[in-house]
């Protein structure tokens, strides 16, 4: 008999010897990775992940609105349908993977330098890729390179080699590139591992060089570094590259500090002492393992963390731990808490988090909102509105706790 449960572990019960299995599954990762384009000549492309094929798009150029519809009103007849655009979405390029394996999780740079995905035997491809415009064709021609990549092996804090019970969960999962600073000639890569390995690379994308490697700066360990006795499930880089996140099956997440892991102190990963200091344990929520994780995209944007039973928290970027809001909604009991019944007996978890920026024509003050989504949903946060409605009815601004009076037991028959 075989179960998928929402938080996707593969459950085996044995009839016979009447015994169950739990298996780690298998992040489905997101498949959408869009780079923005860093010219107004350019067009943003986007990556699209298929099984086992990864398409690269040139997004459409859309008619700009503001000399044709003035001010954006409302009742003008664009409102409410799609976006015109004067030139259609071009296909740019199709990655098969090899040998037609599947492919669990991918990312691509922010300028779609690179693009690099994972398959499900732990195979990793790495790619450079160039897009010049062909003026006389009006096409744009795409130039790919593979990046030979070896696994290496990380080190503990004190100097030992992995074990061989930990090479053996030492298979690689998720993928996810650092986004670049200084626009160097070469970008960093995050590979996690199902046995809980945190490692990070950098590649070199120079055009003059002929060889482009990949070679390991630092690594993390997952008992003795990140303190974790599963593997990774999610991982979640920052959009300002300060810093990145790993929940592991158990629910456990950490925020490591990327500041502190520089190429001077990381030359030599057998001594990480920084690296083991950049690690933050978030507070444990034990109910419920984690759905989704996502960065604010703000200078310094927080994380927000939603769990398979729909709670939420916002953890604080630099020092991991919980936000004024985090502690609030958390305090607060949940006849209180004001949140609709849609989004607590919603059927499924929830895949992703999106953050929406509105500006008070007032104020003229940004406030981010939180948009939630599943397989059947999208839900809005509006955290200010949120904390206005709550506290509104109290005088002194306090939290309304739950009550601590207990109910009243009920009595036995013939008592």
């Amino acid at each position: 008999m075989l179960s998928v449960g929402v938080d996707a572990d593969l459950c085996i019960n044995d009839t016979m010897s009447r015994t169950l299995t739990k298996h780690p599954p298998i992040p489905h990762g997101c498949n959408v990775v869009l780079a923005t384009a860093s010219s107004t000549l350019e067009r943003a492309k986007v990556a699209l992940r298929y099984d086992n094929r990864i398409e690269v798009w040139s997004l459409g150029d859309p008619i700009d609105l503001s000399t044709n519809v003035p001010n954006r009103q409302t009742g003008s007849s664009w409102a409410n349908s799609y976006l015109p655009l004067k030139k259609d979405a071009e296909k740019l390029l199709t990655l098969n993977s090899k040998d037609n394996m599947p492919i669990v999780t991918y990312d691509m740079t922010r300028d779609a330098s690179a693009l690099a995905y994972v398959t499900t035997d732990s195979c990793v491809r790495i790619f450079s890729m160039e897009f010049e415009a062909d003026n006389e064709r009006n096409v744009i021609l795409p130039k790919i390179s593979k990046i030979p990549f070896r696994k290496q092996n990380g080190y503990f804090s004190n100097g030992r080699e992995e074990s061989e019970e930990h090479l053996s969960l030492s298979r690689f999962n998720i993928v996810k590139f650092l986004p670049s600073q200084n626009h160097d000639s070469s970008v960093k890569l995050l590979l996690s591992t199902i046995g809980g390995t945190l490692q990070c690379y950098t590649i070199s994308l120079e055009k003059h060089n002929e060889r482009l490697d990949t070679k390991m700066i630092w690594s993390l360990s997952p008992a003795e570094n990140l303190y974790i006795q599963s593997g990774i499930s999610h991982l979640e880089v920052h959009p300002g590259g300060i810093a990145c996140a790993v929940a592991d099956f158990d629910g456990n997440v950490r925020l490591i500090d990327l500041r502190k892991t520089d190429d001077e102190q990381s030359d030599n990963i057998s001594n990480n002492t920084e690296l083991v200091k950049a690690v933050h344990k978030i507070p444990s929520y034990p109910v419920a393992i984690v759905s989704c994780m996502a960065f604010s995209p703000n200078t310094e944007g927080n994380l927000v963390i939603v769990y398979a039973n729909h709670h939420f928290v916002e953890i604080d970027s630099v020092t991991g731990k919980y936000t004024e809001f985090t502690n609030k909604i958390v305090n607060i009991g949940k006849k209180n808490r004001q949140l609709p019944s849609e989004w607590t007996s919603k059927c499924f978890a929830t895949k992703g988090v999106i953050f929406l920026e509105e500006t008070d024509p007032k104020s003229q003050k940004t406030n981010i909102l939180w948009m939630f989504h599943d397989e059947s949903n999208i839900c809005t946060f509006d955290q200010q509105s949120w904390l206005k409605n709550v506290f509104k009815n109290t005088s002194n601004g306090e939290v309304p706790h739950e009550s601590t009076v207990p109910k009243q037991a009920k009595r036995k028959k013939g008592k």
